[in-house]
């Protein structure tokens, strides 16, 4: 028996309630209703460690999200925020391999003054790439960290998500394995780097997905066909955050080229609405030319002990061939919540925000108001 192997139970329930309107030439959408995972992922994990020797551990994590509101799992993957077995070698970092989240999403999360949570407020829905991103198939480094620098570097061999190719034929999403081969699959790279140094947080990242070279055809059932579709989505993003005593400033510039991953639906990124994400009911979008420019500016606030305030304001900027299109506009995002610690494992929570040419769709309005709790276990 190994004394040296740990294995614990973990997890959080998150309920809320919001209001969430929507509008778009001339139609309007109200729901009022009941949302899970706002502030975080309602969820149950198993993790464990088994050390080798003084400087090897191996590692696993096993975490499903949960909607609290119906009890069923939110992935299609029962583990669907995380599947991963893993080696940490001391003072170096850690090797991970399975489904995951990208290492842009991990250190970004640190410069969104949401946290990535609290829906559309947060900043993955004009950084995209950041949209709290998870793979399948994804083998991960991520270095200690050495006098400030720390960095992570990351490859999908078969993402698992879903693409609208350009050119295609359908608008219906196609899945990312359409073959045997490696480049019959939708293959991704994730990258991050940061500097800290006392109150200064710098973050850079750079993401790319690779187009499956076949696609079944909407014609042919069942029979591959080229691709016509070979634009790499990419991303560049960087961002700084200072702490200025019990004040967090936050700033972040991005660039997204040739299609865009998953954006985030209205609310709390409720499904159902007229109002379509980026990628249209796919996971990526492949496009040449559509080309868009990020910005953002925040803060975080620690009020005492128990209470922080967070706000801030998001611009998607249309660029090149796609600002030239009918029908395109700025998004613009503002957004704020309030939580309050009851205790050291229990949150509650109140959070709005308001977007203007959602989706960089003119004219498209999303409203939401809403309160909720947390707990952790």
């Amino acid at each position: 028996m190994h004394t040296s192997a740990q294995l614990s139970l973990y997890g959080a329930a998150d309920v809320g309630i919001s209001y969430v309107r929507t509008s778009q030439n001339g139609a309007t959408e109200n729901r009022l209703g009941m949302d899970s995972s706002v502030l975080d992922d309602s969820m149950i994990g198993f993790k464990g460690r088994d050390r080798l020797n003084h400087d090897w551990t191996a590692t696993f994590n096993l975490a499903t999200e949960i909607n609290l509101y119906n009890g069923n799992i939110s992935y299609t993957e029962f583990f669907g925020i995380e599947s991963t077995l893993g080696l940490t070698r001391r003072h170096w970092g850690s090797f991970k391999f399975g489904r995951q989240q990208t290492a842009s999403t991990n250190f970004f999360t640190a410069i969104d003054p949401m946290g990535l949570s609290f829906g559309q407020a947060n900043m993955g829905t004009s950084f995209t790439a950041i949209n709290t991103q998870i793979y399948n198939n994804l083998a991960q480094i991520t270095s200690d960290n050495w006098k400030g620098f720390q960095f992570s570097v990351g490859y999908s061999f078969d993402t698992g998500e879903t693409a609208l190719y350009e050119g295609s034929g359908t608008n219906n999403p196609i899945p990312s394995t359409n073959g045997f081969n490696t480049t019959d699959k939708m293959r991704a790279l994730t990258s991050a780097i940061q500097y800290e140094n006392g109150p200064l947080l710098v973050v850079a990242s750079y993401d790319r997905a690779y187009p499956s070279k076949s696609i079944g055809s909407p014609s042919i059932s069942g029979q591959p066909q080229p691709n016509p579709t070979t634009a790499n989505p990419q991303a560049w993003y960087v961002g700084l955050a200072y702490t200025l005593h019990k004040v967090v400033l936050s700033a972040a510039w991005g660039r997204g080229i040739n299609g865009a991953f998953s954006g985030s639906g209205p609310g709390n990124d409720i499904d159902g609405s007229r109002l379509a994400s980026l990628a249209g009911d796919a996971d990526m979008l492949f496009s040449p030319g559509f080309n868009q420019n990020a910005y953002l500016l925040g803060f975080s606030w620690a009020i005492d002990d128990r209470t922080q305030l967070m706000a801030s304001w998001q611009m998607l900027q249309p660029t090149g061939q796609l600002a030239s299109m009918p029908g395109v506009s700025t998004q613009q995002i503002l957004g704020a919540a309030l939580t309050y610690n009851l205790s050291p494992r229990t949150t509650a929570y109140v959070w709005a925000s308001y977007g203007q040419n959602f989706e960089m769709a003119s004219g498209a309005q999303a409203s939401v108001i809403g309160t909720g709790i947390q707990t952790l276990f």
